[in-house]
């Protein structure tokens, strides 16, 4: 019985680009969820979509990720190991969470907010400026450091 996950963990090896049988590029990956013996290393391929969603990503990234999870097993040396794997139908770069990719460096968008990683306040895009008229120099206690380029 097939069981689905969805979870986000650190590359630690890969992303692989390849091309499969078929002619359809996937990539391949190893992934490690967790810190010291609690760590849970998954071996992922991703198919379709997220192929490019993953394309600038690289090793140390933090990814999400959405697939078929299943248990293997192998002799390696005389030893059986086992480990897990998982065939993805949806992965990306980690949007959520405390170790959240950074956004990507653009202008935010009519409505959007944007917010200065040190204190918190709305930053340049917020609506409330363009109607009040300040900007990011006049706002009470804005500094530089929360300009859109960080």
């Amino acid at each position: 019985m097939p069981i689905d996950v969805a979870f986000t963990a650190a590359i630690i090896k890969g992303p692989e680009h390849k091309i499969g049988k078929s002619g359809k590029p996937y990539i391949w990956m190893l992934c490690r969820d967790g810190h010291g013996e609690q760590a849970q290393f998954i071996s992922v391929m991703v198919f379709g979509r997220s192929v490019d969603a993953l394309a600038a990503v690289g090793q140390g990234d933090k990814v999400y990720v959405e697939g078929t999870i299943s248990l293997n097993e192998w002799t390696a040396g005389g030893e059986k190991k086992h480990g897990l794997s998982v065939s993805s139908w949806r992965a990306g770069p980690q949007r959520i969470g405390k170790h959240r990719a950074p956004p990507p460096n653009q202008p935010a968008q009519h409505g959007m907010r944007r917010y200065c990683p040190i204190s918190k306040i709305p930053t340049v895009g917020d609506a409330r400026w363009s109607r009040s008229g300040a900007t990011p120099e006049t706002r009470d206690g804005v500094d530089a450091h929360c300009s859109p380029s960080g």
